[in-house]
């Protein structure tokens, strides 16, 4: 598996794995953080991790020695941003600020928030959903 997709698992089971992971996000037994794309049939809010883009650090010759790449982690809610949304934002955004050369399978990764996000969306029959959250700078090396 290439960096890229290694750190979005690493940064999901992260989440997923904490002990302080918020109530709110069950649904039933299953926890409602997904990477790429959600299912929204089981409900919000969620936690959604998208890869933006990304850099690639070359040493010498064509050996790729570095990954700069830049995630997005946002809460998103049905409606407007609740008490609930801005206490998932708050926890990620600190659980994911303080890890600094952590392993991710075969990388060592460090991430720090870039910038914040929040956006509200409409779909086609008028319904509101709510994204905040930031873009998350993650430098990744193969250990």
């Amino acid at each position: 598996m290439n960096e890229v997709e290694s750190t979005k698992i690493w940064m999901a089971n992260l989440l997923m794995d904490d002990p302080g992971f918020p109530d709110v996000l069950f649904q039933g037994s299953m926890k409602r953080v997904y990477t790429d794309h959600a299912e929204i049939s089981q409900g919000f809010p969620y936690v959604l991790i998208n890869l933006m883009s990304g850099i690639d650090r070359p040493g010498l010759g064509t050996v790729r020695i570095q990954t700069e790449a830049i995630y997005m982690v946002r809460v998103v809610e049905e409606n407007a941003p609740s008490d609930d949304s801005r206490a998932i934002e708050g926890w990620f955004d600190d659980l994911l600020q303080h890890q600094v050369a952590q392993p991710a399978g075969d990388y060592v990764v460090t991430c720090r928030r870039i910038a914040p996000f929040s956006r509200a969306e409409y779909d086609a029959s008028k319904a509101r959903f709510f994204h905040s959250g930031g873009q998350y700078k993650v430098w990744c090396y193969k250990t």
